[in-house]
């Protein structure tokens, strides 16, 4: 006897109680079924429950159940809306072991004072959808969970993640926040953003406590943490990670908030951690402000690791004290090191004010510091600097490297960590100059400090100095953007002024920024075949504190002014 293949796979399959792969049907609601759920319950493995455009509400169209059938539920064109105006407990519940194959897609959902999406024990696609719900929202047990392109509000309670390693793809999640609890996940370019409740005190954003996480193009902005009246500790306006393994890279973090109950709380407005390994690389954390310390970074306990970061116009500021707090980062316990970073504009608009608090490694950066007690700049740390970076538009909010800062070309290759390829905008790291000299250490081009890598060509002659100023010792001075094999010439003078060269030398009424009657010669030469040159030599302490600049003898162009420091 001669069995038909699809006779022999339904008497398998009726043998085995086990469903197989069929045909797609695409079963359509309302014009084959009344209610979303009646389509649900008469699809098969493969099926397509197709929702026409329409709003849906009451029994039937909530508490959605999949039953573990690996279909999908779709909302055609995305502009299948569902309402939970007659009631209900979810809007849909995963808890039958569904897998990837269990799809959720393409609906817009306003729910009052019921859940949105729950699942437990099972792990189904969920993705181009609308979630504006009073309640959780989102909520995920032990579940290996795949999200992508939702957009999510609440108003009162956070996306809750428990043990489970959800994917997190393009979710916007916007008026609550992400609470992440004994899990390990992937987020990947995610926001979490204006979540200001007043009710969340420990990561107004994203909050992480126990296991493990990777963030990539994540953006955290504009979250509080506490409301300034309420009793109740408050940490990490943008993030909070307790017990927990981090790792964020091409992530913003910016214009969070940390507030105190009079002088107990608001620490950390951009992150703050607790007995945590956490690593920042190539990302942003701007304009957070904490009521207490710690407005950019707060580590109390485990450690932290910086690199390739910008960390900038963050305030610390304690009302109850009435002074400022170190702003960029506070090491109350543990370990921090920084490296390749840009800290600037920090806490205070005045340049002597410590932009740390605790003893934080800083190697390789560019930082604005001074305490009055301390005689002068740069930050203790080898290569580091203290000289404006001349972002590209500081009021815009623009922190990209500008033409001819001083952070191009200027950190340390060695220091990069490995496979760190792009930087914040997502363009290439280790992208050479060669209008800049090259400051920093390492072979080929050499990797720029903070979150961006410059790749426009600068303009101009470059001069630029890296010193052990105010200590006697090794000097490294460089130029670029100079005549190719021309002589050139560098000035030094006791104060920056303004003079002009005399008729009877080279360049007659080329106008110097410096002081005419403390003008000496402090170098004269050929430029090498690139226009440019490094000169290392050994700087006395005397020198520390006096100003250069260069002058091209061929074209009488001239550098910006330099100081030594």
């Amino acid at each position: 006897m001669r069995w038909r293949n699809d006779t022999l796979v339904v008497v398998l399959a009726a043998a085995l109680g086990t469903e197989v792969a069929t045909a797609q049907t695409i079963r359509h609601v309302p014009g084959d079924y009344p209610t979303i759920q009646a389509g649900i319950d008469a699809a098969h493995v493969n099926d397509v429950v197709l929702v026409a455009a329409g709003t849906y509400s009451g029994l039937g169209n909530v508490d959605l159940d999949f039953a573990g059938k690996a279909i999908t539920v779709r909302g055609e064109n995305g502009q299948a809306i569902i309402n939970d105006s007659r009631g209900g407990t979810q809007l849909v519940y995963f808890h039958s072991g569904e897998t990837a194959q269990s799809i959720f897609e393409g609906f817009v959902a306003n729910l009052g004072y019921i859940q949105g999406v729950v699942v437990d024990g099972s792990s189904p696609t969920i993705r181009n959808c609308e979630l504006n719900v009073e309640d959780v929202p989102l909520s995920l047990r032990d579940s290996v969970a795949t999200l992508a392109d939702l957009q999510i509000s609440g108003h009162n309670f956070a996306v809750d993640v428990l043990r489970g390693e959800p994917i997190f793809d393009r979710v916007d999640v916007y008026h609550c926040g992400v609470s992440v609890r004994d899990s390990n996940i992937i987020m990947r370019d995610c926001a979490m953003r204006e979540n200001d409740d007043g009710h969340t005190f420990s990561g107004g954003g994203l909050s992480i406590d126990g296991g493990s996480a990777i963030l990539m193009r994540c953006t955290m902005s504009d979250n509080v943490a506490g409301d300034g009246s309420e009793y109740g500790v408050a940490h990490g306006g943008g993030a909070y990670f307790k017990d927990a393994t981090v790792r964020l890279s091409q992530c913003v973090i910016a214009n969070n908030r940390a507030n105190a109950h009079f002088d107990i709380g608001g620490d950390g407005a951009g992150v703050y951690m607790s007995n945590s390994a956490v690593h920042l690389d190539n990302c942003l954390l701007h304009g957070n402000r904490s009521d207490s310390m710690g407005a950019g970074l707060f580590v109390n306990g485990g450690d932290a690791i910086v690199s390739n970061c910008t960390i900038v116009g963050n305030v610390a500021y304690s009302s109850w004290l009435g002074i400022n707090l170190p702003g960029a980062v506070v090491l109350w316990d543990g370990s921090a090191s920084l490296s390749n970073v840009v800290v600037y504009f920090n806490s205070s608009d005045e340049e002597n004010y410590d932009p740390f608090w605790g003893n934080v490694a800083v190697t390789w950066s560019d930082v604005q510091y001074g305490y009055p007690e301390f005689t002068q700049p740069p930050y203790p740390g080898e290569g580091n600097i203290n000289i404006d970076p001349r972002f590209a538009n500081v009021p815009g909010g623009d922190y990209r490297l500008g033409d001819g800062s001083p952070c191009i070309d200027a950190g340390n290759n060695s220091l990069v960590p490995i496979g760190n390829k792009v930087d914040l905008d997502g363009l290439g790291r280790f992208a050479d100059d060669p209008g800049m000299p090259d400051m920093g250490e390492g072979v080929g081009s050499i990797v720029d400090l903070g979150a961006y890598e410059f790749h426009d060509n600068s303009t101009g002659i470059n001069l630029r100095t890296r010193t052990t100023c105010p200590e006697t010792g090794p000097a490294r001075i460089g130029w670029a953007n100079a005549s190719p094999g021309w002589p050139g010439v560098i000035l030094v003078s006791d104060e920056p002024g303004t003079a002009r060269i005399p008729g009877f030398r080279p360049c007659p009424g080329t106008e110097l920024g410096l002081a005419p009657a403390s003008i000496r010669v402090a170098w004269k030469g050929q430029n090498d075949r690139t226009g440019g040159r490094l000169i290392n030599t050994m700087v006395p302490s005397f020198a520390c504190g006096r100003f250069l600049q260069f002058i091209d003898l061929s074209t009488c162009n001239v550098s910006d002014v330099v100081p030594i420091q």
